[in-house]
């Protein structure tokens, strides 16, 4: 599968709409695309967590949102949607996503460019990017800085992989962008884009759309 996801970094539980994405696009920590100004009206796909009291805009009405049968804390279950998706073909989409730091993974508050790189070079690495049977699978040299995002110190990475379909067509490539911010020493909020060749057009606004994380008072 070039350029599809099957398996999502951060686990929500059951799935309820679609369950793969891709990524392309590249931009380098020392030359961030700006934040962009809200919008006046919430998109269905934007990502708000209210127990981080985080909110990622969507990037544009072209993204569609993903759900997961996810309790809501009051006994139901919540539709809010926890990653955005637009698919290009069959096996390809651009996709993104936002939410806590998984536990189990490595997160070191005091090294957060370094810990946006070791997501997206995981990322990247996966059988989720070109597939088990991608061939002569390269993954680039991650470019990671640290930041401000509103107020709260944060890391940002971005990768490029690139390989060889084992169907024989021309070598293609993929484009991973991740944001971690820390929120209190222990915890963290991670967000990540990945853009397929095929949609390297939306690999800036989904950029954008992560960095213009904000943070609840």
């Amino acid at each position: 599968m070039a350029g599809g996801v099957g398996a999502y970094f951060l686990s929500r539980g059951d799935e309820t709409g679609d369950a793969s994405a891709g990524g392309d696009g590249q931009a380098s920590a020392s030359a961030e695309p700006e934040a962009a100004e809200s919008s006046a009206a919430p998109l269905p796909c934007d990502l708000n967590y209210p127990d981080l009291g985080t909110s990622t805009p969507a990037p544009s009405e072209t993204w569609s949102p993903i759900r997961f049968d996810t309790a809501d804390g009051n006994g139901g279950v919540s539709d809010a949607p926890v990653g955005c998706l637009v698919m290009h073909d069959e096996d390809n989409m651009s996709y993104i996503e936002a939410g806590a730091w998984p536990e189990a993974s490595f997160y070191d508050p005091t090294r957060l460019g370094y810990s946006a790189a070791f997501v997206a070079t995981a990322w990247a690495e996966g059988e989720q990017i070109g597939g088990a049977d991608a061939v002569e699978k390269v993954v680039g040299t991650p470019e990671a800085g640290e930041m401000d995002i509103d107020g709260h110190a944060a890391g940002w990475c971005e990768v490029r992989v690139t390989w060889q379909p084992a169907s024989g067509e021309p070598e293609t490539h993929e484009d991973i962008a991740v944001l971690v911010v820390d929120i209190d020493g222990s915890s963290a909020f991670i967000a990540l884009a990945s853009i397929p060749a095929v949609g390297e057009d939306l690999y800036e606004e989904a950029t954008v759309a992560l960095l213009s994380t904000t943070f609840a008072e």
